[in-house]
């Protein structure tokens, strides 16, 4: 299982410089702490997602969005079931049902820049250099 996403380092940047990646920012919470709105990551749309990885999916009902979630298996039909790693804030397979394999974008491989810091984690305090 995905417990963390490595940031993008040249080959990755390379893969989406080249196309080979997608860029998809995160909006919501659903994926919290793992993911936080604003964050960006790259999809990688010709991997076949596994139990645990997070992937990215078209919304079975409006076009117009995208859905970042953990996969956690499939159905008897073959169609994913979604979860978010924050139940409390995400619209998932527990409310949708399982999603057709054919909604799948790909699956996230890296996030772009450093990982987002919760707001209730402090930043280590800068201290002056001795005088």
């Amino acid at each position: 299982m995905v417990t963390s996403i490595p940031s993008t380092g040249w080959i990755e940047a390379l893969r989406w410089l080249m196309r080979r990646r997608v860029r998809v920012r995160v909006l919501g919470r659903s994926m919290s702490p793992l993911l936080h709105p604003g964050d960006e990551v790259l999809v990688a749309q010709n991997r076949s997602p596994q139990v645990g990885d997070i992937v990215v999916v078209r919304h079975p009902f409006r076009r117009d969005v995208h859905l970042v979630k953990r996969l956690d298996g499939w159905d008897d039909r073959g169609h994913l079931r979604l979860l978010g790693d924050n139940p409390s804030e995400s619209t998932d397979s527990r409310t949708l049902g399982a999603v057709a394999p054919a909604l799948v974008v790909g699956c996230v491989t890296s996030r772009i820049g450093s990982p987002s810091v919760a707001p209730h984690i402090a930043r280590p305090a800068v201290s002056s250099p001795p005088e």
